[in-house]
């Protein structure tokens, strides 16, 4: 079912003709967090490294961040220059946007601004751009504190009012926009998150033996990667593990992977309770290690209740690591046919599943080839220069852009024959629906 007014086929730059002079001779501030790991930080940090690598042909990019060195290469164009935003804890974060980035801009005498996590200042000098990773504070308001859940809902919905171009990581995540906020559809451009170019090669015997090495890791991986938070419901996959033990090789090891984000107490006190060598939770993991730990798993879980995109999963899809996840939010839209997904996040569906995929190994082969063909498809390239299209027409200087949201390589597999009308289903779901919210 199509959704009236967008066309998530229009407005994009082809890879093979980015148009880069659309933004010739203009000055572009980029406004991300730095000092917060997760999926806004990498769509920061692969945007930026596929500039470097790919140059438009704009005059400045100029990178305003509590952290902008965490952000910006090491070996940085002349035309990207970074400006440290006096954000000292995230409580600030408002103050910081209300002041210090107009003042910012107007020094600049920037043309443009791109707010990448899901909010704009007032008081902007230039055209803005804003980008919204998920609707999940409006859509499952439980998994959030109250003042965190009001603050978060009240900078999206601000930011989607000043905006002149809206981003959105998924056709999910648009039509949430449209339905839950009333954005109109010809203001939203779909530009889909990516793999890194190091994810998308496959991780190395040697990295793999030397990490799992170090991890003491002599049998069957389970891995959980993603802040500890109600919505991707560690718990139920903790829970789920345990059951699933028995029927399990005795060397078999979950990993969760993340720090703890907020209304933890549940999975802290479970984990505590059943913590040892075949249950382990590291907060913090470095980024370069990454493919190595993809590449080390037997099995990628992640019951997320509701994603606007999840990058983690395609990480995993791309390292051939199979899959379980949950048919919510974007997750079938980004997935497909090329993971296991379940109807809910119930730790005897989810204990069930990974019985099913470690004990077959045939299936598990498919998945891993399918995931691999999925993944190919999303690309930092070919996002970045769908970004330039969106600046381009905030500014004025195109109503539109021919090219497509995904490259060809973006077809289903072969293999999973019907993915397409299940993807037209997920796209007539209400977006309360697809969230799983019954009522």
């Amino acid at each position: 079912m199509a959704l009236p007014g967008l066309d998530v086929n229009a407005g994009f730059l082809s890879p093979m003709n980015p148009h880069h002079a659309l933004l010739a001779e203009r000055r572009i501030a980029f406004g991300a967090i730095g000092g917060t790991q997760g999926g806004p930080r990498t769509y920061a940090v692969e945007l930026l490294r596929s500039w470097a690598a790919h140059p438009p042909a704009w005059k400045e990019l100029l990178v305003l961040s509590d952290r902008p060195q965490v952000l910006v290469p090491e070996r940085a164009p002349q035309w990207m220059r970074a400006q440290r935003l006096p954000l000292f804890h995230p409580a600030l974060r408002p103050l910081a946007e209300r002041f210090a980035i107009p003042r910012a801009l107007r020094a600049a005498g920037c043309d443009l601004y791109h707010g990448t996590k899901n909010s704009l200042p007032r008081g902007l000098p230039c055209a803005a751009v804003t980008t919204i990773h998920d609707l999940a504070p409006f859509l499952q308001p439980e998994t959030f504190s109250p003042l965190s859940g009001r603050y978060l809902r009240r900078a999206i919905t601000t930011a989607v009012e000043r905006a002149e171009r809206v981003i959105a990581v998924s056709r999910t995540t648009a039509r949430d926009l449209v339905e839950v906020l009333g954005v109109s559809a010809d203001r939203i451009d779909v530009v889909y998150n990516g793999v890194s170019e190091a994810l998308l090669r496959p991780a190395q015997p040697t990295e793999v033996r030397a990490l799992r090495q170090r991890l003491g890791l002599d049998g069957p991986l389970v891995l959980c990667l993603g802040t500890v938070q109600p919505r991707k419901n560690q718990l139920a996959v903790l829970e789920a593990f345990l059951r699933a033990q028995p029927r399990l090789p005795a060397n078999t090891t979950c990993l969760f992977v993340g720090r703890a984000g907020w209304q933890t107490k549940n999975f802290e006190r479970a984990y505590a309770r059943s913590a040892g060598r075949s249950l382990r939770w590291i907060r913090d993991f470095p980024d370069r290690d990454l493919r190595a730990l993809y590449g080390a798993a037997s099995l990628f879980v992640s019951p997320s209740s509701y994603e606007g995109f999840g990058i983690t999963v395609v990480e995993a899809m791309a390292q051939g690591c199979p899959v379980i996840a949950l048919d919510r939010g974007a997750t079938p839209e980004v997935v497909g046919h090329a993971g296991e997904l379940l109807p809910a996040p119930d730790p005897e569906l989810l204990s069930e599943a990974m019985v099913r995929l470690l004990e077959d190994r045939s299936l598990r082969a498919r998945y891993a080839r399918w995931g691999r063909q999925r993944a190919a498809a999303f690309t930092w390239k070919s996002s970045a220069a769908r970004h330039l299209a969106s600046y381009a027409r905030a500014l004025g200087e195109c109503n539109a852009v021919e090219g497509a949201v995904l490259d060809d390589a973006a077809s289903p597999p072969a293999e999973a024959e019907g993915e397409a009308e299940s993807i037209r289903a997920l796209l007539a779901t209400p977006a309360r629906r697809r969230a799983g919210i019954s009522r």
